[in-house]
């Protein structure tokens, strides 16, 4: 019995927490976030650093990639220590063999170049 209860508090508690995480918006704010996401599908990558752990990231990083893309260079915006956003430039999205990045990718910190 008592294993269902966390079970039960295992899976619950992620739901609260995203639920809350983005009461701040209201509706048409967040139906509009999930259509600017779709249009920016491919053209950043969240990347977690020196981390396994899945990202939680709220629909207001759409407005930030929106904001803070380039026309010519691409943009590191970070989350916190272990996450940031690596977001394309329109030059790079733009060229005809432009391939779409994964959504996550995790990397070293051994690996990153100092912006």
């Amino acid at each position: 019995m008592i294993n269902k209860a966390y079970f039960f508090l295992f899976f619950l508690v992620p739901v609260f927490n995203i639920s809350y995480g983005q009461s701040n918006l209201s509706e048409s704010k967040v139906k509009e976030l999930i259509v600017l996401g779709a249009s920016l599908e491919g053209t950043y990558q969240i990347q977690m650093i020196d981390t396994r752990v899945l990202p939680a990231v709220e629909l207001s990083i759409y407005s930030i990639i929106q904001e803070q893309r380039s026309s010519k260079n691409v943009v590191y915006h970070y989350l916190n220590s272990n996450t940031r956003i690596m977001i394309l430039s329109f030059e790079t999205i733009e060229t005809p063999n432009f391939k779409s990045l994964d959504r996550i990718a995790y990397i070293s910190s051994k690996n990153i170049e100092h912006e």
